[in-house]
């Protein structure tokens, strides 16, 4: 009993976020292992035999990525219930910047709908707001570390999105005017995610977009 006891003392625990699948901190024996998991010891040791707790992967011995995703990939398969994560990325791919542990947490965070999420997420190619790339999985390829990514505040709209966009009939008829880049690709496209960079170079060239020509100023029946 003595033995178990110092055992228990001087095991190291390492802790794992199971959003990222990084460390996130090591505990040494079950008792603080139990107070950062602020919860009773007989409660961290049930956590340790499953080795899933309140967003944790739990081991005696340091894992790898493989090894983590195969926890949670049972875990996943026991619980088929387990919430979706929203994985932030810089538009290049190669930093997470943010975790939402849930949708309805980045639809919170970016005043998106489901759908918008969701078609954000499942794209290779679409931005939010042309500065970050949405995922629902981990890029293995991409530093999923954190360790020096600051707290993620979104930013506002663009500017550029919030400045009208005036727009004339290339066939005639009175010309129209939105609030913004975004709104006209949305209505025009019928997707608010369409990337505004070729109706840009439209409104600079003086070439006509999708039936209309396109400016930042009225023209002269607006």
């Amino acid at each position: 009993m003595i033995e178990f006891w110092k055992l228990s003392r001087s095991t190291q625990y390492f802790v794992y976020s199971a959003l990222t699948l990084s460390l996130f901190t090591t505990c040494l024996g079950q008792t603080q292992l139990a107070e950062f998991l602020e919860v009773h010891v007989n409660t961290a040791r049930r956590a340790l035999t499953s080795q899933l707790y309140n967003g944790y992967i739990l081991s005696t011995v340091a894992l790898t990525t493989s090894q983590l995703q195969a926890i949670l990939a049972v875990g996943q398969s026991v619980n088929r219930r387990l919430t979706k994560s929203v994985y932030v990325y810089n538009a290049s791919q190669t930093v997470l910047l943010h975790v939402s542990s849930t949708v309805n947490a980045f639809m919170v965070l970016s005043g998106l709908n489901g759908a918008a999420v969701k078609q954000l997420a499942l794209s290779p190619t679409l931005l939010w707001r042309d500065t970050h790339f949405i995922s629902y999985e981990l890029i293995d390829t991409a530093d999923n570390s954190m360790s020096n990514v600051p707290p993620f505040v979104p930013a506002p709209s663009l500017a550029k999105e919030a400045k009208p966009v005036f727009g004339l009939p290339v066939d005639g008829g009175p010309s129209v005017r939105w609030t913004s880049l975004r709104e006209c690709v949305k209505v025009l496209t019928g997707n608010r995610n369409t990337n505004t960079k070729s109706l840009e170079l439209r409104i600079k060239h003086g070439e006509p977009y999708l039936g209309y020509y396109v400016s930042f100023k009225p023209f002269s029946n607006s």
